[in-house]
C-alpha cells in the first residue's frame, strides 16, 4: 500500500463541521482538503529529496504539536467544569510531556537538529478551539465544546502517528518502533476514555 493512498492514513487531519460552530464530535474527516494544504507546507520548507527526508521533517512537526498541545491541555483542565474530563485532561499533560521526550530521543538518533518552526495547524486548532471555549457562556455548553476540541486534536494526532509508523517500515529499529508505538497507544487510549465520556457530557 503506497502511503500517499487515501487507505494509508491522514497526516495531520483537521476535522471541521462546516455547519456548526461546535467542533466535530466522531472522527469522520470533514476537509480532505487539509492534508494537502499540511503536506504543501512541510514540503515548502525546504527540499525534501526522499521518504526519510520527509519521515524527519513529520518527526519534527509533531514534536511541535505536541509541544504546543502541553498548554492547551492545561486550558482545557481548567474551564472544564466536569470532573472526569478534567482528571483524564491532568493525566495525558504527564503523558504528553513524556511524548515529547520520546520524539527528541528519535530525532535526535537522525542526528537532526530540532526545528524551530511550528506546526501551524495544530496551533491554529487550539486558538479556535480556545476561542470556541472562551465564547460559551454556561458550563454544560463549555464542557460539551471542550470535549469535541480534544477529541479533534486527539485525532490529528493519532493519525500522525498511524502514518509515521507506516513511514518507519521494517528498515526501522525495535527501539524507534517501540517509542513511536508508546506514542500512538496512548493517543488511543485517550481516544478511548473521550469516546465513553462523549454520552455523558452530550447528555
Amino acid at each position: 500500500m503506497s502511503w500517499f493512498s487515501p487507505q494509508a492514513g491522514a497526516p495531520f487531519l483537521c476535522f471541521y463541521n462546516a455547519a456548526s460552530s461546535l467542533p466535530c464530535l466522531d472522527s469522520r474527516p470533514y476537509h480532505i482538503y487539509n492534508i494537502v494544504i499540511h503536506l504543501t507546507i512541510i514540503m515548502n520548507k525546504n527540499n525534501l529529496t526522499s521518504q526519510k527526508d520527509l519521515y524527519i521533517e513529520m518527526l519534527k512537526d509533531i514534536y511541535s504539536a505536541e509541544v504546543h498541545t502541553v498548554s492547551a491541555w492545561h486550558f482545557f483542565e481548567n474551564s472544564t467544569s466536569n470532573p472526569t474530563l478534567k482528571q483524564l485532561l491532568h493525566d495525558h499533560v504527564g503523558e504528553t510531556r513524556m511524548q515529547v521526550l520520546r520524539l527528541e530521543e528519535l530525532i535526535e538518533n537522525y542526528d537532526s537538529r530540532m526545528s524551530s518552526d511550528h506546526c501551524r495547524t495544530m496551533q491554529t486548532m487550539i486558538e479556535e478551539a480556545k476561542d470556541l471555549v472562551n465564547r460559551c457562556s454556561d458550563s454544560a455548553t463549555r464542557d460539551l465544546a471542550i470535549l469535541g476540541s480534544v477529541k479533534r486534536i486527539n485525532q490529528c494526532e493519532l493519525q500522525v502517528y498511524q502514518m509515521l509508523m507506516e513511514m518507519a517500515g521494517p528498515t526501522a529499529s525495535t527501539g524507534e518502533l517501540e517509542l513511536l508505538k508508546y506514542n500512538l497507544r496512548e493517543e488511543k487510549e485517550l481516544q478511548d476514555s473521550l469516546n465513553k465520556l462523549a454520552k455523558p457530557v452530550a447528555g
